[in-house]
Parts: structure tokens; sequence; C-alpha cells
């Protein structure tokens, strides 16, 4: 095999456990998708992927499959996932600006947003969260491995890794505990999603380029707000902030329908509606 072959099967083995993890950190609304999460099928293309990539996580794998068999059913599932994410006060935040901004909506997004549309990807018009969410900054990460797997010159102003380490890495500690203790706290019988965010930080932790040198000013900043990011993940959001957020939202023509639990939509369509990745498995 020579050595482009294996760079591309390499890369697009990397892009593809990407977009399982962001397709997985969708709210389950479709029945096809929860049953893909809780039917084993999550699981066996991630270990397929991690024998291929390397990453050593069949133990890590096999602890979310464990957690997975404690679900009931799709019903179960979601309604997992909304006491997790979706219902208010939302106990755990998916839009990770708020982890590097100590804000919702604050300048990350804004960030993220340019780097996509200077990578090539732009916003759907069924697309109906913000560049921030998880879920879409793990499908651009997907998106970048693919166009590494070319190795075609795409213009591209920026690597998987650079921008593993520019947000991801940043943000998956606190959200990973943020889950642990949520978790606790509602004596959830299951956590999934605990695991499935440990594998993650664990491919991060992989991923991540390399960096050496003093910190920059945006990172120094990032330190000294920590404290304020902790108290504010833990205070309780009034029904007057949910309204505001509930009108920033359609103020920008974004769907406000996941900030009520007992909504049917879709309230996130980042990893299908992203424009150019597309899933291999």
């Amino acid at each position: 095999m020579t050595m482009d072959a294996r760079n591309y099967e390499f890369n697009t083995a990397k892009a593809d456990f990407y977009l399982c993890l962001a397709n997985a950190l969708t709210a389950p609304m479709a029945k096809p998708h929860a049953h893909a999460i809780l039917g084993g099928d999550l699981t066996s293309d991630l270990a397929d992927l991690d024998r291929e990539i390397g990453y050593g996580l069949a133990s890590q794998i096999e602890a979310l499959q464990r957690e997975l068999d404690r679900i009931g059913d799709d019903e179960d599932l979601l309604v997992l996932y909304a006491q997790l994410f979706l219902s208010p006060p939302r106990k755990v935040q998916l839009n990770a600006a708020s982890y590097l901004d100590g804000s919702f909506n604050g300048g990350t997004v804004t960030e993220l947003e340019q780097c996509y549309a200077e990578n090539g990807v732009s916003r759907a018009d069924s697309f109906h969260d913000l560049a921030d969410h998880v879920s879409v900054q793990l499908e651009f990460i997907s998106h970048l491995y693919r166009v590494a797997a070319t190795g075609a010159d795409t213009g591209s102003s920026i690597s998987a890794g650079s921008f593993i380490s520019r947000y991801p890495q940043r943000w998956i500690s606190p959200l990973v505990e943020d889950i642990r203790r949520v978790g606790g706290e509602l004596e959830l019988a299951a956590n999934p999603y605990l695991a499935l965010m440990q594998i993650l930080d664990a491919a991060l932790e992989n991923d991540a380029e390399l960096r050496d040198g003093p910190l920059s000013a945006t990172e120094r900043r990032e330190h000294a707000l920590a404290m304020a990011r902790q108290k504010r993940a833990e205070r309780k959001v009034s029904a007057e902030e949910m309204e505001d957020i509930r009108k920033r939202l359609e103020a920008h023509g974004l769907s406000s329908a996941h900030l009520d639990p007992t909504s049917k939509d879709d309230p996130f369509g980042g990893w299908q509606a992203m424009v150019p990745p597309s899933p291999k498995r």
C-alpha cells in the first residue's frame, strides 16, 4: 500500500470517527437515530474505527455500550438527553461558547462562523442552532480530516489538530465534569453521554496539535474567566433569562424548539446540514 493510500484511509477513518460522535450528540428525536445508538451500531462503528486508527479505546467503548444497555428504549434515551441538555433550565451546555466566553452566543460563535466560512463550510437553511454547538464542531473536524485525506490544496486555513487545540480541547474538560456532576445530582440509572464524552476527550487529547511557548492573550483571558464560568454553570437560569434566550434565537432566525422538552421538532440538524461533510458509515 502506498503512503498516499495509507494517508487516505487513516484520515478518512478519523473523519468517520468524529462524524459518529457528532451524530450521537444530536438529540435522538427520530426513531432510526435512537435505534442506531441503542442497537449497537454506534459502538460497533466506533470500535471498528478505533482499531483502524489505533486510539486504544476498546475499554471505553465497551463501557459506553454497558451504559446504553441500561437504557430501556428510544423514548427513554430521548428523556435522558432532554434531562441533560434540553429541559429548562439547561443543566449541561452543548453550546460550548458558554464554557469559553462565560456567556451564551458570545464572541466564540462569531469566530467559529468565520472559521467555517474560510474553510468552505456554510450554514444550511435547515440548520437550527449556533455555530458553537458541540456536534457542529465535531462535524467540522470530520470535514478537515476528509480534506486531509485527499491531500488536495483546498486553501484550508486550519488543520484538524490546530482546530482541536483552539476550541474543543478547551471546553471538553468542563463539559465532562458538568455531565458527571449533573448525572450524580439527577441520580441517573445510566449516563451513556458521560461515557461518550470520555471517548471524545481521549480522541481530542490524541489528535490535538501540540504547542510550545507562552499562552496567548486570549488564552490568558480564558484562564482568568474559569471560575466565573464554573459559577455560571452551577447557577439556575430564571424564566426571564430563558425567555430572553428564546427571543434572541428567534431574532436571528433560529429555532427555539429545543427550549421546549416536549417539542417533537428536530432541534438540531447540524451534522446533516453542514456543507460539505457527509457520513461514510
